[in-house]
């Protein structure tokens, strides 16, 4: 995901200009405004997980 991120985060400028070429100026201003999210992906799916976790 990290990978991905920085991807995203690299062509963020190029999607935008994109948008605004496509007719989507509001997308693209909306999209150039926005934060990046905090990738919490081990946090978030940990409840899904815990339980396999065994202790011997």
């Amino acid at each position: 995901m990290t990978e991905l991120r920085t991807h995203i985060a690299q062509h963020r400028a190029e999607v935008a200009r994109l948008l605004e070429v496509d007719g989507h100026r509001e997308i693209a201003e909306a999209y150039l405004r926005a934060g990046t999210p905090a990738l919490r992906i081990a946090q978030l799916f940990a409840p899904l997980y815990a339980d396999l976790v065994t202790t011997e």
